[in-house]
């Protein structure tokens, strides 16, 4: 299903301690994963447009964080739904926002989910089980 069994993750996240709970939420939740961290949109865009032309292994999953620098995270949906090669693939948008307009433009992009930031570790652990449950979708 996945290049060599591992799926491929693409996070926009500018946030390193959120990037560390997400690599650990991965694994304790058994998500075999190379997970391909952008600082942000822009980085994450020009990935994007190079696995569009195939230069590069594209992702098997989206998550991204509302609040990039440069570019973000709904211009970035917005431009991942509008392309032949990654228009289903799954999105979590995933932000401290608990803004109902926020939710509300993510899903008029048709993210696959939107996911607040939670306040303690054992709850961001969760993260983990959605994405395993997405890639197993």
């Amino acid at each position: 299903m996945f290049m060599n069994g591992q799926a491929v993750v693409f996070c926009a996240e500018d946030n390193q301690s959120d990037i560390y709970l997400l690599r650990l939420a991965l694994e304790m939740n058994g998500v075999n994963c190379e997970l391909r961290v952008f600082s942000d949109g822009e980085q994450a865009l020009h990935c994007v447009k190079d696995a569009e032309a195939g230069q590069c292994e594209g992702p098997d999953i989206f998550i991204l964080d509302l609040n990039l620098p440069k570019l973000d995270g709904h211009a970035l949906l917005r431009h991942l739904r509008q392309t032949a090669k990654f228009g289903q693939v799954p999105v979590i948008i995933w932000t401290s926002s608990d803004s109902p307009r926020d939710r509300e433009m993510s899903d008029s992009l048709a993210a696959s989910r939107h996911v607040q930031k939670p306040s303690t570790v054992s709850a961001f652990m969760e993260l983990g089980g959605i994405v395993k449950g997405l890639l197993a979708a």
